[in-house]
């Protein structure tokens, strides 16, 4: 007995491997165009009996045997009918892989069941009213398979509100989604312990592909890695959950669909993270991320994704991950805003570039508390802002945020819009603002990139009026410059010095200080190196020896202590003395051209520091 001569393979989940398939039912009379008699399952011929199909086709069907594999549906077949004669539509270990179905297919509220899987591996659907597979629930012990699957009609692919629970997950990876009107998975569930695997599909409908709402929560995570978004409608996963502990994998996807790139209030919740490393965003009308919610252990890795067109918007979203988030070598080509955003944990931005505006703007509200700013007040998570890259800086703004544990180094923020930035509490010793940076220059030697920073962050603060933190920051731009290794010892030693007395010319009071110091400082000296009177003054001379003058403070002692006083006040503010008295010996004259060099440096920079306070304006 001759027999049709179709034979494939497909994967058995059941018994993990390729199982053999041999159809077995009778050919048909009339050959294809090859010559081949296949049977009217298999046959390619376009004008095979429709009716006959159907026929045979609901016999199978009552039978138990679901093998349908590379069963050709003539295009007026129709699943509705069969569910109509048959009741509900059941199918148990289905097997479509390969079929090509060149009728409209609808099998909304299907169940799929069974110990073995749902297989559509490598199945075509080219009707033209589209595929719909809305409410169908795909139950299968060994999960479903649509891999490789094409689906190319002129209507619509529609999964909305379907159910996917197989332990042995979801597959639509290598799947082409291309019908006309789009893709519609809004409402779909996948759940069981499998992996949800969407991995170099493609989604190229011009109505766009549609995600929203759907629940991702099997245990073996989503996987979406080089997954292709294009078409006209844009790509929607608004409110979407990822739930699954395998963590959310968008690695490497493509989002350039000529609508919008929605993930607006989705939620991202796996135990492994979310990973959009290598993704690139290029719809026209942008890519928007509000209200979206990365928890979990894992980190939210955005590494070396690009976003070029319309705007990208993570406002108000909240990073919460305990490993923190990573946007590291990111590019963004088109104006990004963080407004409103939260990062709990650790974040780093190392390598970024951006090319156009860019927004980090925490609360609107005037109140400087932690719950109002962007980035964690906690040093345990570093704020890593090192090696960014700005081409228009007039674009950035940085408000409401909290710098206080943020890596600056070798990021050029000249010219960036800094406005109510919190760099933690003052310094109780040093009195001034110290930055993260300048906490970890003695241990990593980059006492010269932080001066830098602190140059460019004095620049910014005297450009806006705000002069008392401007100080701060001159005050720890001469620091790191003082402690830089390769800086000479000699302008290390004045560096010092200037520090000393008059916090490099941030704290005249100091200045002040040491300048009224220094005569009372000197009359000690002087009363007993010796002082004596002018050739034309008959009087002796002021030497006294301290082992036995000092007991006798008699009224002539005290007369000469006020004299020496007065001469030393005149000789350190003008360099001259207009009483009686001058040096007597080389000592004391040593002394006097001393005291005359430290008073003019003292009153310099008494005079500068007053210079720099009085040319500024209170904040």
């Amino acid at each position: 007995m001759s027999k049709c001569p179709y034979e494939t393979e497909y994967w058995d989940p059941k018994y993990e491997e390729d199982i053999a398939y041999t159809c077995l039912h009778p050919p048909m009379k009339t050959p294809d165009e090859d010559g081949e008699n296949r049977c009217i399952f298999h046959s390619k011929r376009e004008d095979k009996d429709t009716e006959n199909f159907y026929k045979e086709f609901k016999k199978l069907y009552e039978s138990g045997d679901h093998n349908f594999t590379g069963f050709i549906f003539p295009e007026d077949f129709d699943f509705r009918r069969l569910k109509k004669e048959t009741g509900s539509l059941k199918f148990v270990d289905a097997g479509f892989s390969e079929a090509l179905f060149l009728c409209d297919v609808n099998l909304s509220v299907t169940e799929f069941l069974g110990e073995g899987d749902t297989n559509f591996k490598g199945a075509k659907f080219t009707g033209k009213g589209g595929t719909n597979f809305s409410w169908a629930k795909f139950s299968s012990e060994g999960g479903t398979d649509f891999s490789g699957a094409q689906f190319s009609g002129e209507g619509r692919t529609k999964f909305y509100m379907a159910r996917f629970s197989g332990e042995g997950g979801t597959n639509f990876s290598w799947a082409q989604l291309s019908d006309e009107d789009g893709t519609d998975f809004g409402g779909a569930k996948f759940f069981g312990e499998g992996e949800t695997n969407f991995s170099s599909a493609k989604f190229s409908g011009k109505g766009g592909t549609d995600f929203s709402l759907a629940q991702f929560s099997g245990e073996g995570g989503t996987d979406f890695s080089g997954a292709k978004f294009s078409g006209e409608g844009g790509t929607d996963f608004r409110g979407a959950q990822f739930s699954g502990k395998g963590g959310t994998n968008f690695s490497w996807a493509q989002f350039s669909s000529e609508g919008e790139t929605d993930f607006r209030g989705a939620q991202f919740s796996g135990k492994d993270g979310t990973d959009f490393s290598w993704a690139q965003f290029s719809g026209e009308d942008g890519n928007n991320f509000t209200h979206a919610n990365f928890s979990g252990i894992g980190e939210v890795a955005f590494y070396n994704a690009q976003f070029a067109n319309g705007t990208t918007r993570f406002s108000k979203v909240l990073f919460g991950n305990i490993e923190g988030a990573n946007f590291n070598d990111v590019i963004f080509y088109c104006p990004v805003s963080f407004d409103r955003s939260k990062f709990k944990k650790r974040v780093s931005f190392i390598n970024s570039v951006f090319h156009d505006t860019v927004e980090f703007i925490g609360s609107n509200k005037t109140d400087m508390s932690e719950e109002n700013h962007i980035f964690s007040h906690s040093f345990d998570f570093e704020v890593d802002l090192r090696n960014m890259t700005f081409s228009t800086p007039d674009r950035i703004i940085f408000n409401m945020v909290n710098l206080s544990c943020a890596r600056l180094l070798n990021t050029d923020f000249s010219g960036v819009r800094l406005g109510q930035v919190n760099w933690g509490e003052r310094d109780p010793e040093e009195k001034r603002l110290i930055i993260y940076d300048e906490k970890k220059a003695d241990a990593e030697g980059s006492h010269r990139e932080v001066s830098y920073i602190y140059k460019q962050l004095r620049v910014i603060y005297e450009k806006t009026g705000r002069y008392f933190n401007a100080g701060d920051f001159f005050f720890g731009e001469m620091e790191m410059r003082r402690r830089q290794a390769d800086e000479g010892s000699i302008i290390k030693a004045l560096l010092y010095l200037y520090r000393l007395i008059s916090g490099y010319g941030e704290r005249p009071i100091k200045a002040f200080c040491c300048f009224l110091g220094t005569p009372v400082l000197f009359t000690l000296f002087y009363f007993f190196s010796g002082l004596k009177n002018s050739p034309r003054m008959d009087k002796n001379y002021i030497n006294y020896d301290v082992s036995w003058s000092l007991p006798f403070f008699d009224l002539v002692f005290w007369k000469d202590l006020l004299n020496t006083l007065f001469f030393s006040i005149h000789n350190a503010v003008l360099g001259r003395t207009f009483t009686t008295l001058m040096p007597e010996g080389i000592v004391s004259t040593v002394l006097c051209i001393f005291e005359n060099i430290i008073g003019v440096i003292f009153l310099s920079l008494f005079i500068l520091a007053m210079n720099r306070k009085f040319r500024r304006t209170k904040d």
